[in-house]
């Protein structure tokens, strides 16, 4: 998994405190008291386009034997009209074994009207065991004062909820408390805190027992100040691997009579999955021994055993892209029977075929990139999603995914590229560094234009695509309804009237994917003082897809990649090419951008290439890679001249 600006401090914290509860704080903000500061706030200078600002956000978690509660307080600013759309559906999610207590929302106007969220606004939604509570608010305009609070209680003592110091709006204030009562041990890891934010203030009350006894309660409090926002942006992994973060989790739990020590070593993790979920799956097993030696029997070496499995399962079994469960089938050989499975399904049915075949395999947990922030130091299986499939192969280990029949043997698809994972082995389970290979990622779009002596197109189109992008074009091509593929990805984007006259893709090879079509285009030539004027077709990159002024994470692609447009167009009897554009180059730092312009008499041709040899840059070279697609965009504007013999 990809992490940038990634600082963790590991933070053991041993107490020995009361079951009772920190009192309130004085210095608390009181629900609807908004003071004459916050109504005075305007934009931050860190983020003078900010629409709309969370002036605070804290929370306060306690931990007793008798529950976990956590308290929340949020208040925000509507700056602008567009805010007011950003506030649209404000929510918070939770377990659906939770308790939520207390839940109040409002808005507040300027003229200090307080008008209360109305309940047919609020909206609970059901995703898996996770829930997320949505409510509407009333009245909202420009300078308005929106806020809610909520208390959850739980049991989740072995994993307490994270707490993000940042969203998708510019925090100014964000406080966690952390209350803890006697005898619990949990470890502390944060994640991109600015420096100094991991060391929390610490403070100690003696609270009144029964029979005038006193007990100390300790409180650890985080405050961080002008968090920028981390909002889903054009080319960004999973946005909380950004953002900054507390995590805890359970060492031990101890009271008079009573000791409890939390699972915190990965092998016991490792067994406690297999045990929970792979034992029972794995029954009957042994029914794939002879589907496996069907397809490796003659096989001379264990690399050639590996890929004829690998063809089979990601070719013949069918993907069920359910994402809240781990197996949608019952047990492996019903997997085989319905040939239709999660990913997890199918790489465990790998697993077991490679076995069969005398290799050595494993599965493997992850967390999925997309989706998960993987920290070693955080001893729990929440971290994963799924399984992937570790081979070794001529003594070297080699990780599969199966999940898709347009990717290559040896090749992980973008959500499986991931620093490590969990190899499941019993009790011998151990984390692995997960190793990954870049392979060759290009898009080749070949374009005929056949003018007729009004300026009509007649053309075709060949895209050719290699690697990833043959993965993710193959399976777009598989989803959807092909023709409605190729007006969305290319023709719709010409921004002309055309008709499509037929249309072909073809799945070549593991990792490459191409597509035909043809199609009449109106508009591409214009009349302009008794001169055609064309712009050459192209369809990546027409628009620069960095619209914001500022980012504060990096631009991440993913992988290298290149795209290559060549545009040939056949002039029609009595036009010559009168004036070409200049030819483009763009060089920057994991990127280049280059044209060319060719004529030879009836014909001229158009060769493009963008290449991203750089698959993450930081945010602080934001500027410079927006003003590079700026430039590529512009070249859009680029326009051929042709003169017209006089008739």
């Amino acid at each position: 998994m990809f992490f940038t600006n990634y600082s963790k401090a590991l933070l053991v914290i041993v107490l020995m405190l009361s079951a009772s509860l920190l009192a309130g704080d004085d210095n608390e903000p009181k629900w609807g008291k908004v003071t004459d500061a916050e109504w005075q706030i305007e934009p931050p200078v860190e983020y003078p386009e900010a629409n709309a600002v969370i002036i605070f956000d804290r929370g306060s978690l306690y931990v007793s034997f008798d529950k976990i509660e956590l308290e929340r307080h949020v208040r925000l600013k509507i700056m602008t009209k567009a805010g007011i759309e950003e506030m649209a559906d404000l929510g918070f999610s939770y377990h659906d074994d939770d308790k939520i207590k207390g839940f109040e929302a409002q808005t507040i106007t300027p003229d200090g009207k307080k008008i209360a969220v109305d309940k047919k606004n609020v909206l609970t939604k059901t995703s898996g065991n996770w829930k997320t509570k949505t409510f509407a608010f009333s009245a909202v305009d420009s300078g308005c004062i929106l806020e809610f609070k909520y208390a959850n209680v739980n049991e989740r003592y072995h994993y307490l909820d994270p707490w993000y110091f940042q969203s998708s709006i510019f925090t100014m204030e964000s406080v966690f408390k952390l209350c803890l009562a006697a005898g619990f041990t949990y470890s502390t890891a944060v994640i991109n805190m600015p420096a100094g934010g991991s060391r929390p203030a610490v403070s100690e009350e003696n609270q009144a027992m029964g029979g005038g006894i006193n007990k100390k309660i300790i409180t650890y409090t985080y405050k961080l100040n002008n968090m920028p926002p981390v909002r889903n942006e054009p080319y960004m992994g999973f946005p909380r691997s950004y953002m900054a973060a507390m995590y805890n989790q359970l060492v031990s739990a101890e009271s008079p009579g009573f000791y409890y020590s939390y699972v915190k070593d990965w092998p016991g993790l490792g067994s406690e999955f297999q045990d929970n979920y792979l034992k029972d799956y794995l029954i009957g097993a042994k029914s794939i021994s002879a589907l496996t030696d069907s397809l490796t029997g003659v096989c001379t070496n264990q690399e050639d055993k590996a890929k004829a499995v690998y063809d089979y399962v990601a070719r013949e079994i069918k993907l069920n892209d359910d994402e809240s469960v781990y197996f949608s089938n019952e047990n492996i050989s019903q997997n085989l029977t319905n040939k239709y499975g999660t990913v997890s399904d199918k790489n465990v049915l790998l697993t077991e075929m490679l076995k069969r075949s005398g290799l050595e395999a494993w599965p493997v947990l992850i967390g999925s990139r997309n989706d998960h922030i993987f920290m070693p130091e955080l001893y729990h299986l929440r971290q994963f999603d799924y399984l992937i499939t570790a081979c070794k192969i001529d003594g070297g280990f080699v990780f599969l995914d199966a999940q898709s029949e347009y990717i290559p043997f040896g090749i992980l698809p973008p959500e499986s590229r991931v620093n490590g994972g969990l190899i499941l082995d019993g009790g011998k389970s151990y984390l692995a560094k997960i190793t990954y290979e870049n392979p060759q990622t290009r898009r080749y779009d070949h374009t005929i234009i056949m003018l007729d002596s009004m300026g009509a197109a007649a053309c075709s189109t060949h895209v050719d695509f290699q690697g990833y992008l043959a993965f993710q074009f193959g399976q777009d091509i598989a989803e959807e309804i092909e023709e409605d593929l190729i007006k969305e990805n290319f023709l719709d984007r010409l921004d002309l009237p055309y008709q499509i006259a037929g249309h072909q893709s073809h799945h070549e090879t593991g990792d490459r994917v191409s597509l035909d079509v043809s199609y009449s285009l109106e508009g591409l030539v214009s009349n302009l003082d008794n001169h055609f004027v064309l712009k050459p077709v192209r369809f990546f990159f027409r628009e620069n897809p960095f619209t914001n002024q500022k980012r504060f994470f990096p631009v991440d692609f993913e992988y290298p990649r290149i795209y290559q447009n060549h545009c040939e167009i056949t002039l029609a009897e009595g036009m010559s090419v009168m004036s070409l554009p200049e030819p483009v180059k763009i060089e920057i730092d994991g990127a280049s951008f280059s044209t060319q312009y060719l004529n030879s008499g009836q014909s001229l041709s158009m060769l493009c290439t963008l290449q991203i040899s750089q698959p993450a840059f930081p945010h602080y070279k934001y500027e410079v890679l927006k003003k590079f697609f700026d430039q590529v965009a512009s070249s859009m504007e680029d326009r051929v001249i042709l003169s017209v013999a006089a008739r």
